[in-house]
This record gives structure tokens, C-alpha cells and sequence, in this order.
């Protein structure tokens, strides 16, 4: 049986992104650069998909892992919180780390 998912160009750019965010992280490690937080975008960097992905194998044909996503917020599921709010640390570590001086 065959599953939805998100369109190619998605899961190209969303790696890519990672990736980036993982060299960034590790450069900010090694050179100083908002040291705590870059320790804590390499993890965050690396558990966030890993704990969508492992939540999002069990949901139901006809959903892609976006829909599943707003399904399972919308009944309070604990690891849609902890993904929501690594996201939004990466893209406050993103702002950070690009706009603040050091």
C-alpha cells in the first residue's frame, strides 16, 4: 500500500535547510559563536526529524506527514509540541546567529 507524502521539491529544500543549519551549528560550536545555543541547534538539528519521522510512519493512507502533523496538534499530541518548538528555536537560532553581533 502507498502512502501521500509532500512533494519531492519539499523534502529537497527541508534536508538542504537541515544540513545547513547542522554546518552552521557546528561552526558556531568551534568558533564561539553563541556557543550554548549552537550546541543546542546540532541536537535539536538532529532529534527534531528523527522524531517527526517516527511519529509520522503510523499515520493512515490518504494523509501526507503535513496533514498528519495538524491532525495529531490538534488532539495534543506531545511530540507535535516538542517538533513545533524545535523549529521555532531553529529559526530563532537562524536570526540570532545572523543578526547578532559578536
Amino acid at each position: 500500500m502507498y502512502w501521500e507524502t509532500l512533494p519531492h521539491w519539499f523534502w529537497v529544500i527541508y534536508y538542504v535547510l537541515l544540513f545547513i543549519t547542522l554546518g552552521t551549528a557546528i561552526y558556531g560550536v568551534v568558533n564561539n559563536k553563541l556557543r550554548f545555543l549552537s550546541i543546542l541547534a546540532v541536537i535539536i538539528t538532529l532529534s527534531a526529524p528523527i522524531v517527526s519521522f517516527i511519529n509520522s510512519v503510523e499515520r493512515s493512507a490518504g494523509m501526507n506527514e503535513m496533514d498528519y502533523f495538524i491532525h495529531e496538534l490538534q488532539h495534543g499530541a506531545i511530540w507535535t509540541f516538542f517538533t513545533l518548538f524545535c523549529y521555532v528555536f531553529l529559526l530563532t537560532f537562524w536570526w540570532l546567529f545572523l543578526f547578532l553581533k559578536q
